[in-house]
């Protein structure tokens, strides 16, 4: 079965975008009255509704916090979905060797991984490149995927994504 492969960003998404991060220093939500990854079971959700669906992590987490501490921030049957990430390694990056802008993250995953069908979940439009124009869904920073509605939307986003790339097959 062909199977959605998620690119996930975490803030705005899993909770609102004003989180500070800093290496060596614990991630702090600058948001009160909320809590980071609290929508983490909405997310859970839209994965068991669509259980051949691959996750890779688009976040600052990684470079900050190193890839292995970003997956552990999800639950263990997203966890289980996780199949790498946009920046390489288990460890994070020493900041000096930053990378480029997030979106040029995504570009140079998608040209190595070669997911057959790639979407995105994100707060920021500026994610959002060519070849994911009709595969995103973009998020209010404030409230992240807060609801069933959204849930919904992700849902119907990785049904279409994959109906395309079984149509284009069925083309050939």
């Amino acid at each position: 079965m062909t199977a959605a492969t998620l690119y996930l960003n975490f803030d705005g998404v899993l909770h609102p975008r004003a989180v500070r991060l800093r290496a060596g220093a614990k991630p702090q939500l600058l948001v009160p009255g909320h809590t980071l990854f609290e929508n983490n079971p909405l997310l859970e959700c839209v994965l068991y509704a669509r259980p051949h669906t691959h996750v890779v992590l688009h976040t600052w987490w990684v470079l900050y916090f190193g890839y292995r501490f970003a997956a552990q921030q999800l639950p263990p049957a997203v966890q289980a979905r996780v199949i790498g990430a946009t920046l390489p390694g288990n460890r994070a990056l020493p900041l000096t060797k930053r990378p480029l802008a997030r979106r040029e993250w995504v570009r140079a995953d998608i040209a190595r991984r070669q997911p057959e069908c790639p979407a995105l979940l994100d707060c920021d439009p500026v994610q959002v490149i060519a070849r994911l124009t009709d595969s995103a869904l973009i998020l209010d920073g404030q409230i992240g995927l807060s609801s069933t509605r959204l849930c919904d939307a992700m849902i119907a986003l990785l049904d279409s994504v994959v109906s395309r790339q079984t149509l284009e097959v069925e083309k050939l």
